[in-house]
């Protein structure tokens, strides 16, 4: 296979991982479950291409697996936007899971707020939980590199049981104790190290972390 960020060539490694006897399951599954064997969890960080995180989720859907979309409250849409609140209801309807993409220490700063992180917080998962009318149950926070500000600590710091929580994404048993694989931007967009299809196989558990905005049919700069 040709490795690039089509939508095809991201279908050919999910069948290619299927027929290579690799289990899909939602982090919240996975994290319940802890099961044994090949297996993949899909993870999509929804920064602000809504229509393009609806194509994966198709995808996903058609060939009967589920994945795991984390949903910004600050992103550059409106959860209650018709067209965005059912792009996202739809992404529920194919049978995926909604999880909560936290930016709060970033919008805490940036407003000011700083002194109401834990309220801010709250304030996320009430927005989201609201917004769709689903109960979410992990948390994938936005920045994960050390500069400031940055929510990765904060959050990770948190008892999560504490506001109804049950993971969150960056926990060693999805990104540490499996192979991590992620795209990165840097002057181009690319992998940390090698497209996912070079793992199918190798490597018996992945994680695999995809952002829809890099994603496309034919072009990038496809609407």
């Amino acid at each position: 296979m040709e490795c690039n960020f089509t939508f095809n060539h991201y279908a050919e490694t999910l069948e290619r991982a299927l027929a290579s006897g690799y289990k899909f399951y939602t982090h919240l599954d996975y994290w319940r479950r802890r099961p044994e064997g090949p297996s993949i969890l899909l993870r999509h960080d929804i920064d602000n291409f809504v229509k393009r995180s609806v194509e994966f989720a198709r995808i996903e859907a058609s060939l009967g697996i589920p994945a795991t979309y984390f949903v910004r409250i600050h992103g550059d849409y409106n959860l209650f936007y018709v067209n965005d609140y059912l792009r996202f209801k739809t992404i529920q309807e194919l049978g995926h899971e909604i999880g909560l993409h936290s930016d709060v220490v970033e919008f805490a700063a940036l407003t000011g707020q700083s002194d109401r992180l834990e309220d801010l917080f709250r304030r996320e998962i009430l927005f989201l939980e609201t917004a769709l009318d689903v109960k979410s149950y992990g948390v994938a926070t936005h920045r994960d590199f050390n500069q400031a500000p940055n929510s990765l600590p904060y959050v990770g710091s948190l008892d999560l049981k504490q506001f109804g929580l049950e993971y969150d994404a960056y926990d060693p048993a999805f990104v540490r104790d499996r192979k991590y694989v992620s795209e990165k931007v840097n002057r181009g967009i690319g992998w940390w190290e090698n497209c996912v299809c070079h793992y199918v196989g190798p490597e018996p558990q992945l994680t695999v972390l995809t952002h829809p905005r890099w994603w496309f049919h034919q072009h990038f700069y496809e609407d």
